[in-house]
């Protein structure tokens, strides 16, 4: 009978343990968007739309970093290289503002 009721404690405690570790789990949230293109005019092609969904579940004053990167062929082989890239940190609470000032540099850099 000792044996079944030590059993039956542990068997408790550990479900007591394992409902406070399942608590413990916090939020993820996103930190940052960057697309990679091979030209600037695959740029006007983004869906900035995609992108604040993209963040949604973000706090006001949580920090995200937008931004665009160019790749292209270097002379070397078939060995990628960055040519451009262009990335801008602010609060989420901020998003339309960050997007309007990337999608504007990328529009202007055209």
């Amino acid at each position: 009978m000792k044996k079944v009721i030590m059993s039956l404690l542990l068997f408790t405690a550990f479900q007591m343990n394992a409902q406070d570790i399942h608590s413990k789990v916090t939020k993820k949230t996103a930190t940052s968007y960057t697309y990679t293109v091979k030209s600037v005019e695959e740029l006007q092609t983004i869906d900035w739309d995609i992108v604040k969904d993209f963040f949604r579940d973000n706090e006001d004053d949580e920090e995200i970093t937008l931004g665009y990167r160019i790749i292209g062929m270097q002379q070397k082989g078939n060995q990628l290289k960055i040519e451009e890239s262009f990335m801008l940190t602010g609060k989420f609470k901020d998003i339309d503002k960050l997007v309007k000032v990337v999608s504007n540099y990328s529009v202007n850099n055209k």
